[in-house]
């Protein structure tokens, strides 16, 4: 099998001396997570790229191009000790995020949970009127106000209850004490 990393243009026999207060790459600090998204902010950007942001103190990665998507950028340990409620747990209210593998803790009970339904992005909105025209494919839109989560498809926002849905939840440690209910397929994960 061959190499499969990208080789680099230049070889150093030798380490740097950084005297600069701040990265060697500049691509890889932004002040504010806004600043993701400006166009020109990376003249080269590539996914898999990771950025930290200053303001947050948080790192994330850019799944895909262009930068200047919100959506193609994803943090860095994002849903990992998760915490909510058990009431919210199914809510779209709760994330930004949803993906396979995704770990939640019910801070009422202590039981952590796995999604294990599709993954998604989540936009919250006070009302579906406020919902984008033309929705997108692999994004749940929650009306916060009347609290119920809507899928693009066919060209039409349609209710969809993947989140709540119980047979997209596995509680961890129930009686056998390991994950039940959870493909060990990773290949989807975004």
């Amino acid at each position: 099998m061959g190499n499969k990393r990208i080789a680099g243009a230049a070889s150093f026999a030798s380490t740097f001396e950084v005297s600069a207060s701040g990265p060697l790459d500049a691509r890889m600090l932004v002040n504010a997570k806004d600043d993701l998204f400006v166009s020109g902010s990376f003249p080269v950007a590539y996914p898999g790229m990771i950025v930290a942001v200053a303001s947050e103190n948080k790192l994330y990665i850019l799944k895909q191009l262009p930068y200047t998507e919100p959506s193609n950028w994803r943090q860095v340990g994002s849903g990992a000790n998760t915490v909510v409620t058990s009431s919210t747990r199914k809510s779209g209210d709760s994330y930004d995020e949803i993906f396979t593998g995704m770990m939640v803790t019910e801070s009422n009970t202590g039981d952590v949970y796995v999604y294990k339904g599709s993954n998604a992005e989540v936009r919250r909105y006070s009302s579906d009127s406020q919902f984008p025209e033309e929705g997108q494919a692999g994004v749940l839109y929650v009306d916060t106000t009347a609290g119920k989560t809507y899928a693009w498809s066919n060209g039409e926002y349609s209710e969809t209850t993947s989140i709540s849905t119980d047979s997209n939840w596995s509680k961890v440690g129930d009686d056998s004490g390991s994950i039940t209910g959870v493909s060990t397929d990773v290949t989807n994960i975004a």
